[in-house]
């Protein structure tokens, strides 16, 4: 038998091969014009040519475009997320948010109605995390009030603490021409950590029942003692500071309770309203704003302006809200938002991979980029954070990886753990603050169906097999090429261009010996017609 004889003799069990095997698969049924064409198949490597090398050449500029387009698809990306980030950043500029323009005043008339004449107080209602666009918000309204001739501000507050440098902020905003009273309230609400130091910062301190004040010593990353962390030298200088800064503020507004504001920081004591008003560090307890107009009214205080008596019976309350940029940014410092939005970019991010479309490589970007903004002000762990992106990665490579579930296993063990431990304690004055357990649970779901159903889903996309003549294969306009004769044609064989195998024959109907030079006249479905060079 020839080598001809043999290379046909192969093509024919093969065909026959490959037709049982598409007759019991799942993909659709071939068109009748393409299943009655023969299968054939490639039986040595092409030689190389000067033709092979530009069809070589054609398609490794078409992968490097490709490469180029996807830099510059990630490119961009980054870039709007920067610049994103760059221009929310700027209310962390230390003051600049003390420009921001103000929403309008609301009057909001207390129990009793001052006359058209009468007093105005400022009312700047304050919760959650102390953080620079807290301390621009009240910095602002401070200055406003200055300026509209207010007889007073009321800084109405509720925190577990925050960044020091944003609690001193908030305490040289206090120190105002005109009387400043910081009311924690309404009942409930705490002055913790660097809530102690803005109590005590303003001329007058009211607290409402069951509220608590105090337990402003510094800590160390995971909340542990400072001295173990780094050391006795840097725990007594911390600790120090902190000492003479309450000490500092205690003896020129409540010089009575200069011991008691020693204690909420050298002994993170802890105190109700009625221990604060009995040692002095408060003025007295106020059930409402009304109460505090009522008993600060007729008070002589200390301003930047000098002594001052506090007229603000019967006064009008103006109430001056944040702006909606503060709004917004002051959102992100809610723990469970910045701890979703992290989630959220992370699995946009890793979508791009598998799916590359700029939108979602966009969004995810974004939800990192103010994801860690909110976290700025917040007791960030990073630690709990790569245990998070850890899980979420394990379960996204089980659909390529076989491990029997042990990545979907240990992938959901790193997220739950990476969730609790997502925030710590890393400096003075910061908010013990955790994720709620209904939003661990609700992302550990998300990110499970993530990795397990939609990755794997995509994937699975991309592995089926796209059936001959379903519009996908043969869309390289091939006529006019030129090509190499690989298997005989005799008259039907396979011919090699740009880079593919195709079946085809003779124009003429004669046969072409292998290695033979040909030129396409024409596409026949998915046959080509060809004619010898020369």
């Amino acid at each position: 038998m020839s080598d001809s004889d043999f290379e046909n003799a192969s093509d024919t069990e093969m065909e026959e091969m490959l037709r049982r095997s598409a007759a019991g698969c799942r993909t659709p049924a071939l068109p009748d014009e393409t299943a009655a064409l023969p299968w054939t198949v490639q039986l040595e490597r092409p030689r190389t040519g000067t033709f092979n090398l530009g069809s070589g050449l054609a398609t490794g500029a078409g992968s490097l475009r490709r490469s180029a387009s996807s830099f510059a698809r990630l490119a961009v990306t980054l870039a709007v997320a920067g610049a994103f980030l760059a221009v929310v950043g700027q209310a962390r500029t230390g003051g600049s948010g003390g420009n921001f323009v103000q929403s309008p005043p609301t009057p909001r008339p207390t129990g009793t109605v001052a006359a058209p004449t009468g007093p105005e107080v400022v009312v700047v209602v304050t919760s959650g995390v102390v953080d620079d666009v807290m301390a621009d918000y009240v910095a602002g309204a401070i200055r406003r009030a200055e300026s509209d001739g207010a007889a007073a501000v009321i800084l109405q507050l509720d925190t577990l603490g925050g960044a020091e440098d944003a609690m001193l902020r908030v305490d040289s905003a206090l120190h105002s021409k005109i009387p400043t009273i910081v009311w924690v309230g309404p009942s409930g609400a705490k002055a913790a950590s660097a809530g102690t130091f803005i109590t005590l910062s303003a001329n007058l301190a009211y607290m409402a029942p069951s509220t608590n004040i105090g337990a402003a010593s510094p800590v160390a990353a995971g909340g542990g003692d400072i001295a173990a962390t780094y050391g006795q030298t840097e725990a007594d200088k911390v600790m120090n500071d902190a000492i003479a800064t309450i000490r500092s503020i205690a003896q020129e507004r409540h010089p009575q309770a200069v011991d008691w504001a020693t204690s909420t920081v050298e002994k993170a004591k802890s105190y109700t309203a009625q221990e604060a008003v009995d040692a002095h560090a408060v003025n007295g307890i106020a059930v409402s704003l009304d109460d505090v107009l009522n008993q600060a009214d007729g008070q002589t205080v200390t301003t930047s302006a000098g002594s001052v008596v506090v007229h603000t019976k019967g006064a009008t309350t103006v109430s001056i809200g944040e702006d909606p940029i503060q709004r917004f940014l002051h959102t992100l410092d809610d723990p469970n938002i910045a701890f979703i939005l992290l989630v959220i970019g992370v699995l946009c991010v890793l979508i791009e991979f598998f799916h590359p479309t700029l939108l979602m490589g966009l969004v995810g970007a974004l939800s990192l980029a103010l994801s860690f903004y909110g976290s700025g002000s917040l007791p960030l762990n990073i630690l709990g954070v790569v245990l998070v992106v850890l899980g979420i990665f394990m379960l996204v490579i089980e659909s390529s990886v076989p491990s029997h579930g042990l990545l979907t296993a240990g992938g959901l063990a790193s997220f739950l753990v990476g969730a609790v431990a997502f925030y710590g304690s890393p400096g003075p004055y910061l908010p013990s603050v955790a994720v709620a357990w209904p939003i661990i649970v609700m992302m550990t779901a998300a990110a499970a169906l993530y990795g397990l159903v939609l990755v794997r889903t995509l994937m699975q996309m991309r592995r089926l097999a796209v059936p001959a003549g379903s519009g996908m294969v043969g869309t390289i306009e091939v006529e006019g090429e030129t090509g190499e004769v690989q298997a005989d044609l005799a008259p039907i064989g396979t011919v090699y261009v740009c880079g593919e195998s195709w079946t085809a024959r003779t124009a003429d109907g004669s046969s072409a010996a292998r290695g033979t030079k040909v030129k396409i006249v024409r596409q026949e479905g998915l046959t080509l017609v060809v004619e010898r060079i020369g």
